[in-house]
């Protein structure tokens, strides 16, 4: 198979509104601003100027990828829609929360956090439920300069 110039090579992955058919520019726009990952973004606005007709190497230097990584983005994406990009499956085992650790925190802290009592100066110390749950997470999460060498146990009751 001979191989193909750059210019024939970027009319495999269509331009403009052929690109990307089933999702509007509008949509393509609202998912990068809801896009957190680096990378997802990347790829949508990658999708996001290929609509606008840009040129694959021109994509890639605005977005700082090669132009293999720009090509391969944009073909897995040129027939696609935001449903299938959103609803894709993640790498990996799927996540779960033991509930035994929420609990056993929970008991820990002593129920919920008091609300707040307010007095002529102020909210009196003890009573600030803030304060009270960012002091246990700080002894939970450890000191960064090494006061805190040792964690509090938490006893899980075996179910």
């Amino acid at each position: 198979m001979a191989d193909a110039t750059d210019g024939e090579r970027q009319e495999a992955i269509p331009k403009g509104k052929e690109f990307m058919p089933k999702v509007s520019t509008e949509q393509l726009a609202n998912a990068i601003k809801a896009e957190r990952v680096g990378k997802s973004k990347s790829i949508l606005e990658a999708c996001l100027l290929r609509r606008s007709s840009m040129g694959i190497r021109a994509i890639a230097k605005r977005i700082r990828v090669s132009y293999s990584t720009a090509r391969g983005w944009l073909t897995r994406m040129k027939d696609g829609d935001l449903e299938r990009w959103f609803d894709r499956k993640r790498p990996g085992q799927k996540r779960h929360l033991d509930e035994r650790p929420v609990h056993a925190i929970r008991r820990w802290l002593g129920g919920p956090p008091k609300p707040p009592r307010v007095s002529g100066g102020g909210v009196e110390p003890g009573h600030s439920g803030t304060v009270d749950t960012v002091e246990v997470w700080h002894h939970l999460q450890g000191a960064h300069d090494g006061a805190h060498t040792q964690r509090p146990r938490l006893l899980i009751p075996q179910t």
